[in-house]
């Protein structure tokens, strides 16, 4: 009796843990749901950019993501931000430049919890636009054949850094 007592206090947390894991895919697969409504409603593709990144910042809890797309001419990646001071801005990277930058020619995820701390972060874009970066998400875009064609950013998680989960 004993020890089935403790066998069971034993599995108490990692029942919790699977009910966490399983409310957290509950929202992530109502966040598809409500993002393939949205997507389906249009077919602007600005619109579909900003439903896009509106729920990624929702499912995150970032304030802030950035689709950069590779220019193939120029070899840049390209994407358009909110600018404080009204207009959108356009940022065009050096593939390699910055951490998306860098995210793009290395075709690897890239999660730092202190952007200012990290040599490949340049704050020009920052300073630029009026936004602070702290934490920094990138995760590349791959075509089918596997060439990276993008980058997905997000900007500072509401509380703290962006964790595995986050990365999944």
């Amino acid at each position: 009796m004993r020890s089935a007592t403790i066998g069971a206090m034993g599995a108490a947390p990692n029942v919790e843990s699977l009910q966490r894991e399983l409310r957290r895919e509950q929202k992530r697969l109502l966040l598809l749901r409500d993002l393939s409504t949205a997507v389906s409603a249009t077919l602007d593709l600005n619109e579909i950019v900003e439903i896009v990144l509106g729920r990624m910042t929702a499912l995150l809890g970032s304030e802030r993501a950035t689709l950069y797309v590779l220019d193939d001419e120029t070899g840049e990646l390209w994407a358009r931000v909110p600018n404080e001071g009204g207009d959108d801005l356009e940022i065009r990277l050096r593939v390699g430049d910055g951490l998306a930058g860098w995210c793009a020619r290395e075709g690897v995820l890239v999660n730092i919890p202190d952007a200012y701390a990290d040599p490949r972060f340049s704050g020009a874009w920052d300073k630029k636009s009026g936004f602070r970066t702290r934490a920094i998400l990138c995760v590349p875009l791959k075509n089918p054949s596997g060439r990276v064609v993008g980058v997905l950013q997000a900007l500072n998680k509401a509380d703290g850094p962006f964790d595995a989960e986050d990365e999944a």
